[in-house]
């Protein structure tokens, strides 16, 4: 599945993001009218299969009322303050398993434990920020597609992000920004293979409830100027974690 690049513009300070859902041509016209948005963009954001920011407003009243709206039609929305955190993100150093446990720890400082059992989405993303003047293109989502001309020559940023069934603690992310690589002489290659060893580790517990992700900060809506892009995005999957087409087995 692909999504294009184009991004809805979020200058305001007071953002709404939305689940999309397939939608009939109908809906997708009567959607773009309320959003003030190009039919042709409106079906990019419903077309997506990823959570997007999809627009703005100059106070939180009105994008949370536009977010209450979009939830009463079936598409969960919410609504934030673009200058304060969506959620709160636990960065770990390294993940343990022990049992059929998930323990996200900053060594020699806190854990967070996550039962497998309440583990609603770990989410395997690949983020890419598309450089300035990249052409543009189309970045694969789930597939493993190739993403745009202009960002090929980027290290993807990876984070495992393990998003609990609500009310069962915070989520937690080991990333190749967070992970602990020692005395290693490549950080970003040793970081790169200890998310990927976690990745292993968490496909052998939860297979049915990982997935992967490979996409641009752009796709999902994201602003450069509006702060570091995969921290947006993790807070943004975090509340609002992807869906796949049919419901995971337990």
């Amino acid at each position: 599945m692909e999504t294009t690049r184009k991004a809805v513009a979020t200058r305001g300070r007071f953002l709404v993001a939305m689940r999309p859902e397939p939608a009939a041509a109908e809906d997708t016209r009567d959607m773009a009218r309320l959003l003030g948005l190009r039919p042709d963009l409106m079906r990019d954001v419903l077309g997506s299969a990823l959570p997007r920011i999809i627009g703005s407003r100059s106070t939180l009243e009105e994008a949370e009322s536009l977010a209450r709206v979009l939830t009463a039609r079936g598409r969960e929305s919410i609504a934030w303050d673009r200058e304060l955190p969506l959620i709160s993100v636990f960065p770990a150093e390294r993940l343990l398993m022990e049992g059929a446990q998930f323990i996200l720890e900053q060594r020699g400082r806190r854990r967070l434990i996550l039962p497998a059992r309440d583990i609603h989405r770990i989410v395997d993303l690949r983020l890419r920020t598309e450089q300035p003047g990249g052409a543009p293109g189309k970045a694969g989502l789930f597939s493993g597609a190739k993403a745009a001309a202009g960002a090929r020559d980027q290290f993807p940023d990876r984070a495992l992000l393990f998003v609990p069934e609500l009310g069962r603690g915070e989520p937690g992310v080991l990333s190749t920004r967070t992970v602990d690589t020692g005395n290693a002489p490549v950080a970003g290659i040793a970081a790169a293979q200890l998310v990927q060893e976690a990745v292993t580790k968490a496909r052998a517990l939860v297979r049915d409830r990982v997935m992967e992700v490979r996409t641009t900060a752009a796709a999902l809506g994201l602003e450069e100027a509006g702060g570091d892009p995969l921290d947006r995005a993790l807070q943004l999957l975090a509340r609002l974690p992807p869906t796949p087409a049919t419901a995971p087995g337990r």
